[in-house]
């Protein structure tokens, strides 16, 4: 018995080159390899004895496996070169913000000077504190603030009236509703110029002046900065 259609396995080898990209490319062309020589070797096994297979059309045959394999190996390192220089690009854009002021919810860095904080606007007479917090999300100051003030400052010691570290820490402004007693809590916008823009291991993030490393996505607004007097 002969079996001289060893091409027949080729269009579904072709179709994997034109499905590059994805992450089981490899265990595919290990597979489909792995399929082909076992057809080849019952071709071999199953030949004409007074008319073996040329010599010249085994070689074209591996030729041929073998370049269809590169070719989708060189198509996932494109479609890696491509990602990167998207990454590149984004930067690109992004570099426009660079001397912007971010705004970034909750977020404050303490150099040791007392912070102002801009306040959210209160609901009616609702009593009112701000909240510090240290990066394990400990409160580590509570501050009374009037039910319609517009502005607040911590100045850097904690509730046992230590200083606290330098670093960054977050704020966050709790209301209480007189009537039904209804406790609300909400973000503090802190802004801070961005310094610099830059690819993280988790996306694009912002250095800001203040010391802090934000993520893109975390940056809630943009604004230019104040005039110099």
């Amino acid at each position: 018995m002969t079996i001289d259609n060893i091409q027949a396995v080729q269009p579904a080898t072709t179709a994997t080159a034109g499905s590059t990209g994805t992450a089981g490319g490899e265990g595919t062309i290990s597979s489909d390899f792995t399929t082909f020589l076992r057809m080849l070797t019952a071709q071999i096994q199953n030949q004409d004895p007074l008319n073996p297979m040329d010599s010249a059309d085994f070689a074209v045959q591996l030729a041929t496996f073998s370049g269809v394999e590169q070719q989708v190996l060189t198509n996932e390192l494109l479609g890696s070169i491509r990602g990167g220089l998207g990454g590149a690009g984004q930067l690109d854009t992004l570099a426009a913000w660079v001397g912007k002021e971010a705004g970034v919810a909750s977020l404050i860095s303490f150099d040791g000077e007392p912070v102002a904080l801009d306040l959210p606007q209160g609901p009616g007479d609702a009593a009112r504190k701000l909240l510090i917090r240290d990066g394990s999300g400990q409160v580590v100051r509570r501050v009374d603030v009037s039910a319609q003030a517009q502005a607040a400052t911590w100045n850097g010691r904690t509730e046992n009236g230590q200083r606290a570290p330098e670093g960054v820490y977050l704020a966050s402004l709790q209301s209480v509703d007189p009537v039904s007693g209804e406790v609300t809590e909400a973000a503090i916008v802190t802004y801070s110029a961005i310094r610099e823009m830059r690819r993280g291991a988790d996306g694009a993030e912002a250095l800001l002046a203040n010391g802090a490393t934000v993520a893109v996505d975390d940056i809630t607004s943009l604004r230019d900065p104040a005039p110099l007097p």
